[in-house]
């Protein structure tokens, strides 16, 4: 097991003219928020004999809420394109695991338009992906 030691700085801050006792800079060093668990996923109209082949790919913090959004549930929220045509939506997957919010937004976006992300071409290859 490797140790890490930390070195910490401290400085007093005293307010002028205040009666406030000094901060412990222990107490008021800012922590790490808590992670949210960031969700890419993919819905599909369950309107099957108007829209059988319509699907919306997303990006969220709150599975759940998205969903109820996205199905007019919850009034606020909710894309543009889920808004009338292809209500109600359920989930076909939901990917969960991104180290952080840019990463998951760039996997939505190159799910969302796999001719044209270099990474998916570069996997799967450049015919396959048109």
């Amino acid at each position: 097991m490797r140790l890490v030691a930390a070195v910490v700085t401290v400085t007093r801050v005293l307010f002028v003219g205040s009666l406030a006792p000094p901060i412990n800079p222990i107490m008021t060093t800012p922590s790490a928020p808590p992670r949210k668990h960031i969700h890419c996923y993919c819905l599909r109209s369950l309107d099957v004999s108007n829209h059988p082949h319509k699907t919306y790919i997303g990006f969220t913090t709150d599975p759940h809420r998205r969903l109820r959004q996205h199905n007019g549930i919850l009034k606020s929220g909710g894309a543009r394109r889920t808004k009338r045509a292809g209500r109600p939506w359920n989930f076909v997957l939901v990917l969960h695991g991104f180290p952080d919010k840019i990463t998951a937004l760039q996997f939505e976006w190159a799910w969302q338009h796999p001719d044209r992300s270099r990474v998916f071409r570069s996997v799967v290859g450049d015919a396959e992906a048109k």
